[in-house]
């Protein structure tokens, strides 16, 4: 079985990386969060490109909510204050975004390719229970996202304070982009991380759960970051064989 083996290099670091060029197994899901300006589209473009240039064929990505389908456009309008909508069924709206796309990551992964999604159901969970007043109940949000296509790993990337988050260029410009609700949504992101750290702990080694990283994106310059994403990648997803550091030689 022929063997390649693709160098990637960054300011500080050497990736080796291996892949089977004769055989894919299931492709790699990777999910990027995090509050609202915090740098997620340009690392999900940064590491589409990394992707697709390590395995040869193109990953796809997605992003969440995607504004180009019926229901997304729908969505852009809510988001841009132009329209009201009860919280429980904003939240679905949310969610049938998602499933409009789920075939595609499924047929993607099953094909070997990476899919790269910028935000997810996590978004939906902890955007939804941040609403006031009266938001519906955590684990209803958490039901009904469930039976999508499940990721290898989310990384969340955060500002190091709100001061760093609301002095960003744009800020403020949607519904959901003011100090007091992005608090409550950081908030919200550390409860789901602990939620499926311990569904982790507590499912079958057989049972394939998403890992969660945390990045502090704030006080980093774009490439900065994504060297950070890149050595996430390198130590916790090693129960992805194509994905694989090779030892280092001089």
């Amino acid at each position: 079985m022929a063997t390649t083996f693709i160098i990637i290099s960054h300011a500080c670091s050497v990736f080796f990386f291996r892949f089977s060029s004769c055989s894919m197994e299931r492709g790699i899901f990777i999910v990027l969060e995090g509050t609202d300006r915090i740098g997620k589209s340009t690392q999900a473009k940064m590491l589409e490109s990394a992707l697709t240039r390590l395995y040869g064929t193109e990953t796809l990505s997605v992003r969440f909510p995607d504004r180009t389908t019926p229901l997304g456009q729908s969505l852009n309008t809510y988001l841009n204050g132009k329209l009201e909508l009860n919280h429980h069924a904003v939240h679905l709206l949310f969610t049938a975004n998602r499933w409009e796309r789920a075939a595609e990551i499924n047929q993607a992964l099953e094909a070997g390719r990476c899919v790269v999604a910028d935000r997810y159901s996590y978004s939906g969970i902890v955007y939804t229970a941040a609403k006031e007043p009266n938001p519906p109940s955590w684990e209803w949000c958490k039901r009904t996202e469930e039976c999508l296509p499940q990721p290898d790993l989310i990384i969340c990337l955060l500002p190091a304070t709100l001061a760093d988050l609301t002095k960003r260029g744009g800020f403020g410009d949607e519904r959901f982009e003011n100090a007091e609700f992005q608090s409550r949504v950081m908030q919200n992101y550390r409860r789901l991380a602990e939620d499926i750290n311990a569904e982790a702990l507590r499912a079958p080694e057989a049972e394939r759960k998403p890992k969660w990283e945390w990045v502090i994106a704030s006080d980093m310059t774009p490439q900065q970051v994504h060297d950070v994403i890149c050595e996430v990648l390198k130590t916790k997803l090693t129960h992805c064989p194509q994905l694989c550091q090779h030892p280092p030689t001089q």
